[in-house]
């Protein structure tokens, strides 16, 4: 069968296979999000300051996290994808478990750096089996119920996270309950190996390396980027701004609401719908309304969904911090995750799509590297920095990182937004 053809055909197994890479990634969102909900337990059973949990929330996960995926990226190009994910989830789920009984802040850095290893290798191998499993006129809809896992994991965090942690305390009455949390996250990733192992993987389709005129080494991706620099680097810029403002609200919201007087329950319950719902509603809709714009001749759509889905990000966020009532935190924090899914969708699709179809994958990993790098690890840090100007006020830091960094990152999109316009 010729390339063509293989393209164009359907691999017999694609139903089961996204399903399973979709609980891959939904149940390593579980584990991610744990840490966000149980802020104050770990805390209190620990001793481990703002600044420290912020160091596991952030630079402990993020930097790891990035820094790995190219040399997993390789793997998954050159040995079986379905190894490199059953690999992936024994070491995350292992280091899942050693997180919930280590010890001091050193264990819990180690550990949490351990986690983000193993997690590091789901999204490049999927990414590749979904390609490889479906034509391409059904790539985008399966990219994005593989996306929504993040808004499933990270919202069965929060609705479980906050209620689980306190039954767990009303039973045994101990504060390192959160731990059993952890204990369990890490069977439920031996659990998907068992769907995993039944999972039929797809024949790989190989691009022609010996002609001369597909030059798609590495010395022409960058001479790409070299030839773009004015778009490519404001776009960077814009997603570093975002992905820092992102974590540090994401990570500090589930203590914001705890703080100002929510349960655990109600807190994790609240911000997991909204995280379920907003974050998948965002992430599908954003990818629905770019192809409506691209049909209608629109250039470029992505930075035009982008500038107005920061602004809603970003004044969703700050509103949600400073709310007056708990009906109007919730409503805020839907519109927030709808903002957030929104732009984690547009940044793949926008960046990628500057780029020709045989740098596509490397433009989502050099855009992954550079914004986790440089922008999300030093996000949660922000917050417990700018409490100390906000009076001591969680929410108010909220709120100022939030239309800060929103302020920022338009500022680096308006170039952009600028030249398509005119086109």
């Amino acid at each position: 069968m010729d390339i063509k053809m293989m393209h164009e055909s359907r691999h017999p197994g694609s139903s089961y296979l996204l399903f399973v890479l979709f609980i891959t990634l939904a149940v390593a969102f579980v584990d991610r999000q744990m840490l966000n909900i149980l802020v104050d337990p770990i805390r209190a059973d620990t001793g481990l300051t703002d600044t420290q949990i912020g160091m596991l929330q952030g630079p402990a996960f993020i930097i790891t996290y990035t820094l790995c995926m190219f040399p997993v990226a390789w793997l998954s190009d050159r040995f079986s994808r379905k190894l490199v994910i059953i690999v992936s989830l024994i070491s995350f789920s292992l280091m899942t478990f050693l997180f919930g009984i280590a010890e001091g802040f050193l264990g819990l850095l180690l550990t949490r750096a351990g986690v983000a290893i193993g997690e590091a290798a789901i999204t490049p191998a999927a990414v590749s089996l979904i390609r490889e499993s479906r034509p391409p006129e059904k790539q985008a809809f399966a990219m994005g119920v593989f996306g929504t896992g993040v808004y499933v994991g990270s919202g069965l965090a929060l609705m479980v996270g906050g209620s689980g942690y306190q039954a767990i305390f009303n039973v045994t009455g101990d504060a390192s309950a959160w731990r059993w949390l952890f204990m369990l996250c890490a069977g439920l990733g031996l659990l998907v190996i068992l769907f995993v192992i039944f999972m039929k993987e797809p024949v790989r389709i190989e691009s022609n390396r010996t002609d001369p005129a597909d030059d798609s080494s590495m010395a022409a991706f960058f001479r790409h980027i070299r030839g773009m620099l004015k778009i490519v680097v404001p776009f960077l810029m814009a997603f570093i701004c975002i992905s820092a403002m992102s974590m540090a609200i994401l990570s500090w919201f589930p203590a914001m609401l705890t703080r100002a007087g929510w349960s655990f329950q109600s807190a994790g319950f609240a911000l997991g719908i909204a995280n379920l719902v907003g974050g998948a509603c965002g992430a599908l809709s954003s990818g629905h309304i770019a192809g409506l714009l691209a049909r209608r001749g629109i250039s470029y759509p992505a930075i035009r969904i982008l500038t107005a889905v920061t602004i809603l990000f970003g004044i969703s966020a700050a509103a949600t911090a400073m709310a007056i009532s708990p009906v109007l935190a919730i409503i805020f924090a839907g519109l927030t995750m709808a903002g957030s899914g929104a732009i984690a969708t547009m940044g793949v699709y926008g960046f990628q799509s500057l780029f020709p179809s045989k740098f596509s994958a490397r433009a989502v990993a050099f855009y992954m590297v550079l914004s986790g790098t440089l922008g999300a690890p030093l996000g949660p840090l922000v917050v417990p920095m700018v409490i100390d100007l906000a009076n001591g006020s969680l929410q108010l830091a909220i709120a100022i990182v939030a239309l800060t960094g929103t302020a920022l990152a338009l500022l680096c999109l308006a170039p952009i937004f600028v030249k398509f316009s005119k086109q």
